[in-house]
C-alpha cells in the first residue's frame, strides 16, 4: 500500500499480486483491484473485486469499483445489473438509483429513468442531484415527445407540456438546494421557460 500511495502503482500490484495469491484477503484483493483499475487493467480490477465481493458482499463501495471497471470496457449491461444490484441492496442510497438513472437514459430508456431518479429523490429528499438528474430527464422525454407530435395533437403537446413543468420544478429544487449544477439547471429552467 505504502508503493501504491507514493505512486509506484506497478510495484505495489506485483507485491498485492503476490499477496493475494498467498491468501492476503479481502482487503488485499480491494488494494489488488485499484491497482489493477489504476493501470487501466479493468479485467484484472475486475476479477479482484469481484472475489471482494463474493467474501463480503455488504461492502458497498465495490459495487461501484465494479461499475466504473465494467464502463471501461463498455460492458453496459453488466453496468447496469451491477448498480442495480446496489440500488436492491441499498434502497436508501440515492448514489445508486441516481447512478442506475444515468445508465438508463444513456441507454434512452427514460421512462425508467425517471423511475430511478424519483426513488433517489424520495430516499434523500435534500440530494440535489436527483433533483438534477429529474429535470434532465423530464426535459429530455419533454423533448422527445415535442419531436413525435409536432404541430398536431392537443393532447400531445399537453402531455409534453406537463414535462416541461415537471423538469422546470425539478431544475428549480435543485436550485433552490444550492446544487453543484446550479448554472446548468438555471440555463435548462431559461431554456425551458421560453419554449
Amino acid at each position: 500500500w505504502d508503493l501504491y500511495s507514493a505512486g509506484r502503482v506497478e510495484a505495489a500490484r506485483d507485491r498485492l499480486a503476490e499477496a493475494s495469491a498467498a491468501g492476503g484477503g479481502i482487503w488485499v484483493d480491494y488494494a489488488l483491484g485499484l491497482a489493477e483499475f489504476a493501470l487501466n487493467h479493468f479485467d484484472a480490477a475486475i476479477a479482484a473485486w469481484e472475489r471482494v465481493r463474493a467474501k463480503k458482499a455488504d461492502f458497498e463501495p465495490v459495487y461501484f469499483d465494479l461499475a466504473d471497471a465494467y464502463r471501461r470496457l463498455d460492458r453496459s449491461d453488466d453496468v447496469l445489473a451491477i448498480l442495480r444490484e446496489t440500488a436492491r441492496r441499498w434502497p436508501a442510497d440515492p448514489d445508486a438509483h441516481n447512478a442506475v438513472g444515468v445508465v438508463l437514459l444513456r441507454r434512452g430508456a427514460i421512462d425508467d429513468a425517471i423511475e430511478a431518479f424519483n426513488k433517489a429523490a424520495s430516499a434523500a429528499p435534500s440530494d440535489s442531484i436527483a433533483f438534477f438528474n429529474l429535470g434532465r430527464a423530464y426535459q429530455f422525454r419533454y423533448q422527445r415527445m415535442l419531436s413525435t407530435v409536432g404541430q398536431k395533437g392537443e393532447a400531445g403537446r399537453s402531455l409534453a407540456d406537463r414535462d416541461r413543468q415537471s423538469a422546470l420544478e425539478n431544475y428549480k429544487k435543485h436550485v433552490a438546494l444550492g446544487g453543484p449544477l446550479a448554472d446548468q439547471a438555471r440555463e435548462a429552467i431559461s431554456v425551458l421557460t421560453w419554449r
